[in-house]
């Protein structure tokens, strides 16, 4: 998808739109594998999250989110510090792998909601000064954060999609 900046209230109302669905659609498509222990846990290569843990880092990557775009309104142009999920995600005291991801799923679609809901109170307001400076990636408007966390969890979808698809070549 390819979007225009800056946006009219309809477009960004789009965009909220799709934040909001992507979280539903993701927690949807993985549901059905959280009954599944081959798929849930596997890891088709060493070097692959396994399904559990890539749920968990979106969970998780959402509250960086919500922070990000408090902070792009409240404080614009303040910097953000990144993290590196390639350290967290394996790192053995965050235990994502012992996690049950059904609350992640639910704390993952609750944000949403609630990033959602306060977007379409804001949506006929100029964003124009709303961005945040991340450690990384520079300049961050709040349009371009809408555009990346939706991507986020697709990126993720399709990593999970593969997992599946090796996984359940692999029982054969």
């Amino acid at each position: 998808m390819v979007y225009i900046y800056p946006m009219d209230r309809n477009n960004k109302l789009s965009l909220i739109a799709s934040l909001e669905s992507s979280a539903a659609d993701f927690a949807e498509f993985v549901r059905p594998v959280l009954n599944d222990p081959v798929l849930l846990d596997g890891r088709p290569e060493p070097d692959m999250w396994t399904v559990r843990e890539h749920i968990v880092h979106v969970a998780e990557s959402e509250i960086a989110a919500f922070h990000r775009y408090r902070k792009a309104i409240a404080e614009p142009e303040s910097p953000v510090l990144g993290y590196n999920e390639e350290v967290w995600t394996p790192c053995p005291e965050l235990g994502y792998g012992d996690e049950d991801p059904s609350p992640w799923l639910d704390f993952l679609l609750m944000m949403r909601k609630l990033e959602s809901t306060h977007l379409r109170r804001i949506a006929g307001a100029d964003w124009g000064g709303y961005a945040y400076r991340h450690s990384s990636f520079g300049l961050v408007p709040l349009e371009r954060w809408v555009s990346d966390y939706i991507e986020h969890i697709k990126v993720h979808r399709d990593y999970i999609e593969r997992n599946i698809g090796l996984l359940g070549k692999a029982a054969r």
